[in-house]
C-alpha cells in the first residue's frame, strides 16, 4: 500500500474514531443534566492525571525509539508490560482501601493508555487498515454501548465510566492479538533494556506531562472549588467542545510526525523553512475561536439543552488558548527530535504554574475571565519554545 493512501487511512480513521464520541454529547448532557455531566467531568480529569504515571510519555518512547533506534516487538512488549504492572498496583491499592471511584480512575486510565499505545506501534508498522479498524471500534462501538447500555440498563456517571474501560480494553487487546500473530519471532528481546529506556524517557518528560495535565484538566478542578455545580457544568462542556480541535489537532499531529522526522532527517529543513512554518502556524490559531464567536449564540443550548445558556460565550476564549496548540506541538516536536527534554520540562512546568496563578486570579473576576488563563499561559510556553527552536541553532541557516 503507498504511503499517501496510508496517510489517508491514519486520518480518516483518527477523525472517525475521535469525533464520534462527539457525537455522543448531546444525549449525554440532555441525560445526565448539567450537574452530573460535571461530576463526568470531574471524573475524566482524575483519569487524565492518572494516565500520566501509567503512560510515563510512551506514545513519544514508541515513535523515538522506533524511528530513531529501530525498536522491534520486544519495544511494544515492554510498554505493554508497564502498562499491566502499573495498573495492577493501583487497582490493587484500590481494593485495599475500598475506593470504588479510584478502581475506576485506574482501570479507565491503564484502558486507554493501552488501546493508545498499541495504536502508536500500529502507525510505526504502517499497518494501515488495521488502524482504520481499530479507530472505527473504538470509536463507534463506545457510541453504540452507551446509547444502549443508558437506554436499557441505567443511566449514570459510573456506567458511562465502566463502558470507557470495556471498549478500550477489548480493542487494545485485539490489536495485541493481531500484532504478535504477525510477529512471533523476538517478542520479549531486550524486554529489560526498554523497560530501564521507558522509565528514563518517560521520567525525564515527567515534568512535562505534569504541566500539560495542569493545563488540561485542573481547571476543572478549580472550577468546581470556586463555582456552583452548574457553573461547572458549564464549563465541562465548552472543555469537551473546544476538545473536539484538540483531537483533530492531535490526529494530524499524531500522522504528520513521521513525516516531520523524517524530512529533518533527510536535512531539509532550514532556519527559513522553520520560520515560515511557525507564521503559517500563527495565523491558524484565531480561526477555529472566531468561527464560534460568530455562529448564533442560541444554537449550541439547542443542541445540548437549555440548561446549557451561556456555554458559546466560554467556548470562544477556551479556543484561543486550544487554536495556539498548533505552533506549539510544531515547535515541540521539533525539540523533541533534538532531545531537548529537559528543557521542555522545565518550561513546560513554569507554563503550568503560570496558567494555575492566573486561572486563580482571574477567577475572582468571574468564568469567562478564569476563560482567558489557557490562552495566556500557551502565549508564554510558545514564545519561550521559539526562542529555544531559535537560540539552539537546530537547522542549517538560509533555505527557502
Amino acid at each position: 500500500m503507498s504511503n499517501s493512501k496510508g496517510v489517508v487511512y491514519f486520518i480518516s480513521g483518527e477523525l472517525l474514531g475521535k469525533i464520534s464520541p462527539f457525537l455522543l454529547l448531546p444525549f449525554l448532557t440532555r441525560y445526565l443534566g448539567v450537574e452530573e455531566f460535571g461530576e463526568l467531568s470531574i471524573y475524566q480529569a482524575y483519569i487524565t492525571i492518572i494516565m500520566v504515571v501509567v503512560g510515563m510519555s510512551q506514545d513519544k518512547f514508541i515513535l523515538t525509539t522506533f524511528y530513531r533506534d529501530k525498536g522491534g516487538v520486544g519495544l511494544f512488549s515492554a510498554v505493554v508490560l508497564y502498562v499491566l504492572l502499573s495498573v495492577s498496583l493501583l487497582v490493587l491499592l484500590a481494593l485495599i482501601i475500598e475506593s470504588k471511584g479510584l478502581l475506576i480512575v485506574s482501570l479507565s486510565a491503564g484502558a486507554q493508555t493501552l488501546f493508545f499505545s498499541t495504536m502508536i506501534y500500529l502507525q510505526c508498522l504502517n499497518r494501515y487498515f488495521l488502524y482504520f479498524v481499530a479507530c472505527i471500534l473504538q470509536g463507534v462501538g463506545g457510541v453504540v454501548l452507551t446509547v444502549f447500555v443508558f437506554e436499557y440498563v441505567g443511566v449514570g456517571v459510573f456506567e458511562r465510566l465502566w463502558l470507557v474501560v470495556l471498549v478500550n480494553l477489548l480493542c487494545a487487546f485485539f490489536i495485541i492479538i493481531m500484532i504478535y500473530s504477525k510477529s512471533s519471532v523476538g517478542l520479549f528481546k531486550d524486554l529489560g533494556i526498554y523497560l530501564k529506556q521507558l522509565m528514563v524517557f518517560g521520567g525525564g518528560l515527567l515534568l512535562y506531562q505534569i504541566s500539560v495535565v495542569t493545563k488540561g484538566q485542573l481547571d476543572r478542578l478549580l472550577v468546581a472549588e470556586f463555582f456552583d455545580k452548574e457553573s461547572m457544568g458549564l464549563y465541562a462542556l465548552s472543555v469537551q467542545l473546544s476538545t473536539a480541535l484538540v483531537v483533530v489537532l492531535m490526529a494530524v499531529n499524531k500522522v504528520l510526525i513521521p513525516v516531520y522526522y523524517n524530512y529533518i532527517q533527510q536535512g531539509r529543513m532550514t532556519n527559513n523553512k522553520m520560520k515560515r512554518y511557525f507564521i503559517i502556524s500563527l495565523i491558524i490559531v484565531p480561526i477555529p475561536a472566531l468561527a464560534v464567536y460568530i455562529m448564533p449564540a442560541a444554537i449550541l443550548p439547542f443542541i445540548f439543552g437549555d440548561e446549557y445558556i451561556g456555554v458559546t460565550e466560554i467556548t470562544v476564549r477556551i479556543l484561543l488558548g486550544v487554536g495556539l496548540m498548533v505552533p506549539y506541538m510544531f515547535l515541540l516536536n521539533t525539540l523533541l527530535y533534538f532531545k531537548k527534554n529537559t528543557y521542555i520540562s522545565l518550561v513546560s512546568i513554569l507554563s503550568a504554574v503560570v496558567y494555575i496563578l492566573l486561572f486563580y486570579f482571574l477567577s475572582g473576576f468571574g468564568l469567562l475571565a478564569a476563560a482567558y488563563s489557557l490562552f495566556l499561559a500557551n502565549v508564554f510556553i510558545v514564545f519561550l519554545f521559539w526562542r529555544a527552536v531559535t537560540s539552539f541553532s537546530l537547522f542549517e541557516k538560509g533555505g527557502v
